[in-house]
């Protein structure tokens, strides 16, 4: 008995570590996507993709964050495409939903929730066979609102869309999202 409780707390003990070693590489490539010159640029970035298995190898970078905006870029390459030699749909997804989480983690820190459950619609017209941008916006009294409902409630609803375009095109397509966001707690 006392070895099985043993394990189950070694167990919690090393998925906490491996969260965290996530969430500290994720923070860490923001940091460098925004801040590195661009000589070191692709190196570390290299570099950070292997130790972040979620984006391993798809070069997914984000651009800017800013206070009511952010952007990233999905660049075009053979790994990243699927059999009509097009950026991967899965790829652009995950890389929506990503921009989205990194946009509500620098309002609100990342171990303070998480993403219970999600509704996705991709609305795809354009050939996607050069690098994409994505763009979120939010406005600050919406953001100001979710974090009022995450700290008054245990779970909310959050809506937004992601603009998908190609560099130097007026066309995008749209990832709509609808996010079912829980609040964790800290002590249980």
């Amino acid at each position: 008995m006392l070895v099985s409780g043993n394990q189950a707390m070694k167990k919690k003990l090393v998925g906490n570590l491996q969260a965290n070693y996530v969430d500290k590489i994720r923070g860490f490539k923001l940091w460098s996507d925004l801040h590195t010159p661009a000589l070191l640029k692709p190196a570390l970035s290299y570099a950070l993709d292997w130790l972040s298995p979620e984006l391993l190898g798809t070069g997914f970078v984000i651009t800017e964050a800013g206070d009511e905006s952010i952007k990233a870029k999905v660049p075009f390459h053979k790994t990243n495409c699927d059999f009509h030699n097009q950026i991967h749909a899965g790829l652009v997804v995950n890389a929506g939903l990503e921009v989205v989480s990194t946009y509500i983690a620098k309002h609100w820190a990342k171990n303070l929730w998480e993403i219970k459950s999600y509704q996705i619609e991709l609305n795809k017209n354009l050939k996607w066979d050069k690098d994409l941008n994505l763009q979120f916006f939010c406005s600050e009294q919406d953001m100001d609102k979710l974090i009022l409902s995450l700290q008054k409630n245990d779970q909310v609803s959050f809506e937004g869309t992601v603009f998908i375009s190609m560099k130097n095109s007026n066309q995008s397509d749209s990832l709509k999202l609808k996010l079912n966001i829980i609040k964790l707690k800290l002590l249980a």
